[in-house]
């Protein structure tokens, strides 16, 4: 895709955020246009269950977001060193021998640095890890119904539950961004 965008092949593209960095890490650097009908919804991510494995585990679920969340943290506050631990523990997701080790670097960290912009919680409406309000559920259900990718709207309480928000937020965020800062 950088190749067609820097040969003038396309004159624009659709794409999620983290291809953005990509291109960036390839030295295509686009600008985003505004969507009036995209730019309104909270960038998300989803941990999904059935609502009978979810009462019958809470625990386990409630430590999993809160695993989510200090990951996230790290990563965050110092994203090279996320890709370098993720290249150390998952040898298959880094560069092959023979590739450009930097350039794959460039990339990573361009589209990594991108995707978190919108994963900062200070910048959501209710700044806790794993939180979403009514309203932004709202604005996500008003986008599928105009796309037509739903049929129905329902109540926006059945497509989230919150129950685990707290167990998400148990945790002092001091020690993780500490550990991520003294990562090299």
């Amino acid at each position: 895709m950088a190749a067609a965008v820097r040969d003038r092949e396309v004159d624009a593209i659709w794409q999620l955020d983290v291809l953005t960095g990509f291109l960036a890490g390839e030295g295509v650097v686009v600008r985003a246009l505004p969507s009036g009908l995209i730019d309104p919804l909270t960038p998300s991510s989803c941990v999904e269950a059935l609502d009978q494995t979810l009462a019958a585990r809470p625990d386990a679920f409630g430590a999993f977001g809160r695993a989510l969340a200090k990951a996230t943290l790290f990563t965050i506050t110092n994203p090279a060193a996320a890709i370098a631990l993720m290249w150390q523990r998952y040898p298959d997701a880094a560069p092959r021998p023979g590739e450009d080790a930097a350039r794959a670097s460039r990339r990573e960290l361009a589209a990594l640095e991108v995707r978190i912009r919108g994963h900062q919680i200070e910048k959501a409406p209710l700044p806790r890890w794993g939180a979403i309000t009514v309203p932004e559920i709202s604005a996500w259900q008003d986008f599928l119904l105009s796309t037509g990718a739903i049929k129905q709207r329902r109540p926006p309480r059945d497509y989230f539950s919150d129950a685990l928000v707290d167990a998400f937020n148990a945790f002092d965020p001091a020690p993780i961004i500490a550990a991520a800062r003294a990562t090299a």
